[in-house]
């Protein structure tokens, strides 16, 4: 399940939890946010665990409880402004979940525990490392595979099981079924915008294999004609032209996304890379920060300490690199920092770093093996750079001291 995903839920909730008051469904949401409605809304239930419908109402009833708990307003104004139509309705469903009436729940003094977007997106996704969400995904795929046997021409069910087969990952054989799965969504639906976009991602996610980021740029091309206000078309086309080195236009996509939704932290996320790879670090610093106060991720610290390297600021990139760390304690991040401290004249530190970076990879297997091959195969600036910070002797002592 990939990250954008997870923002875009996260989005949703937050959206939800603003908006309690009001009659809101998934159309409504899917709308709002320029989401595919029928694919959204089952997305939503196989990372939620439950539909759109029953998280509001559970949301709603929450939110209840604690203007209960906190307020002295009747429960007939509570129960109104959680947007409930009927006191009968709202008295049914508070009861059901909290075993007593809105008034003895009062009465009793309970303290309600509302989970916050945060927690429940972390919730969400150590469902998805413990392997359960991936199950939720193939039988889907096989109850749509199912449905789509009986009705062979319905383009919701199979736009939807294209999204499913690309939120598997599992290689280049998942991602040929969605685009097979996009490509008859097209043939039934031609002026579907989704359908193009969708056939985009998973072309994206083939790369360079049979040209996929020219189909892919294409694809996106095709579903910005037809929907031109939509900041996720952009963001994707952005990626693809950044991908074939073509930074210019992914700068002009990613500024595009971003007039459309400017709080969304992924659009300046990505328009940082392009910024950095074109040497304009001041606009990719400036980008990376204000997608760290949108969306504090280590990923974009460590982005924005590369940039401070580039123009020679190294306390603000230990600083970084420091914070990404506190985030994450990633073999990575310490090889960053030990180069930090190495630009700073403190090779104690450096070297305190580097040993915890081949501790952390020696259990987790996850840079230095990658690293040496990158080093053997390298067009010299990342060579250069790791050199320069005396990080691969290092290294090299670290792990074969002889």
């Amino acid at each position: 399940m990939k990250m954008k995903n997870f923002d875009n839920i996260r989005r949703a909730l937050e959206y939800i939890d603003s908006h309690l008051d009001e009659q809101i469904g998934y159309e409504r949401i899917a709308k709002t946010f320029h989401f595919s409605p029928y694919h959204f809304h089952r997305i939503f239930s196989i990372i939620a665990g439950k539909t759109i419908t029953a998280h509001i109402r559970d949301r709603r009833i929450e939110r209840a409880a604690v203007m209960l708990a906190a307020t002295k307003k009747s429960s007939l104004d509570i129960c109104f402004e959680c947007g409930f139509d009927a006191y009968s309705s709202f008295s049914r469903v508070f009861k059901s979940k909290y075993g007593v009436s809105p008034k003895q729940y009062r009465e009793q003094a309970h303290t309600p525990a509302v989970i916050s977007v945060e927690e429940l997106i972390t919730r969400f996704k150590e469902n998805l490392e413990s392997g359960n969400m991936s199950e939720n995904i193939i039988k889907e795929i096989e109850e749509l595979s199912r449905k789509i046997a009986l009705e062979p021409n319905n383009a919701d069910y199979i736009i939807t099981r294209g999204a499913l087969y690309m939120e598997l990952s599992l290689g280049s054989s998942e991602y040929e079924k969605a685009i097979a799965d996009y490509t008859k969504t097209i043939e039934l639906t031609p002026d579907n915008a989704w359908a193009f976009y969708g056939r985009g991602l998973a072309y994206q996610n083939l790369a360079y294999e049979n040209g996929g980021f020219e189909k892919a740029v294409d694809d996106f091309t095709r579903a910005i004609e037809l929907d031109s206000n939509n900041a996720e078309f952009f963001n994707a086309r952005g990626v693809s032209y950044r991908c074939l080195s073509d930074d210019k236009k992914a700068v002009e996509d990613f500024t595009r996304a971003i007039e459309l939704e400017p709080n969304n932290f992924n659009h300046y996320y990505e328009r940082g890379t392009p910024y950095h790879k074109l040497r304009e670090y001041d606009k990719s610093i400036a980008d990376f920060t204000k997608a760290l106060e949108l969306y504090e991720h280590p990923n974009m610290y460590i982005e924005r300490a590369l940039c401070y390297y580039r123009t020679g600021k190294y306390q603000e990139m230990l600083q970084d690199c420091t914070k990404a760390i506190e985030l994450s304690p990633d073999a990575y991040y310490y090889i960053e920092r030990g180069c930090a401290y190495w630009l700073l004249g403190e090779r104690d530190k450096t070297r305190a770093d580097l040993i915890k970076a081949a501790e952390l990879d020696a259990r987790d297997k996850c840079y230095l093996e990658e690293m040496e091959k990158e080093f053997k195969d390298t067009d010299g600036e990342i060579l250069g750079y790791y050199q320069g910070c005396g990080t691969i002797f290092f290294l090299w002592e670290i792990l074969d001291p002889k």
